[in-house]
């Protein structure tokens, strides 16, 4: 569903399901494109490869070929990119190394992974931090606090896209076209690192690292293998 303005054209687009929403991305979110994450939760998608998404997509998912299909484009389509910046919380990266799940991901849709599959996805993601024009950081919780109830991705060639959580009514996903909205969101998520918001990259990686090795040395949760 489209909210529209006469002089503007579309203000901001609902999308009924996040099949929708990959569907839109692979469409519209091209080109040398900047693109900011600002999650709960690092979008642990980017760093599964075929292999992982066909072992872990529920047997059961509708257009299951379809929507790896698209994910590993989606995967391919950000990695291209011409700047990531990527901030999330320790608290979703810790409750990923103890679940396994992924918090913006129906648990329907996706099983959790097991320890091993967890620890290649946080090596994909110690190996990206090292490529050029990728910023990851975890944000200081004293300067933000933030949940899963509100996802936010900016891109420069789509706009503002949140995903939306609530416990009882599931997931929303809203994408904001006007301008300076996006700009906003883009303004603010880029002068994080400049105010001090997020930790250093190699404070992140020491961290993330800290995950991946309690994993090898194997820590894990009751109920995941």
């Amino acid at each position: 569903m489209d909210i529209k303005n006469g002089r503007n054209g579309c203000l901001a687009r609902y999308f009924r399901d996040i099949f929708q929403v990959l569907d839109w991305m692979l469409k519209s979110d091209n080109g040398p494109v900047s693109r900011c994450f600002l999650e709960y939760q690092p979008c642990f998608v980017l760093w599964a490869d075929r292999e992982l998404a066909e072992r872990v997509a529920a047997p059961g998912l509708p257009g299951r070929s379809l929507v790896i299909d698209g994910i590993m484009k989606r995967r391919e389509q950000v990695a291209s990119g011409a700047e990531l910046i990527h901030y999330f919380t320790e608290d979703g990266l810790r409750e990923f190394a103890e679940n396994g799940r992924f918090a913006d991901y129906p648990e329907e849709y996706v099983r959790a992974l097991t320890r091993e599959e967890r620890v290649r996805i946080l090596d994909g993601m110690l190996a990206d931090m090292e490529r050029p024009g990728c910023d990851m950081g975890i944000v200081k919780e004293q300067s933000l606090h933030l949940t899963k109830m509100l996802n936010i991705f900016v891109s420069s060639a789509v706009g503002a896209s949140l995903v939306l959580y609530d416990p009882e009514q599931g997931f929303h996903q809203l994408l904001i076209q006007e301008p300076s909205i996006t700009q906003a969101f883009d303004t603010y998520i880029r002068g994080m690192r400049d105010h001090g918001e997020v930790y250093s990259r190699e404070e992140t990686e020491a961290i993330v690292r800290k995950y991946r090795d309690g994993l090898k040395d194997g820590g894990t949760v009751a109920g995941t293998p």
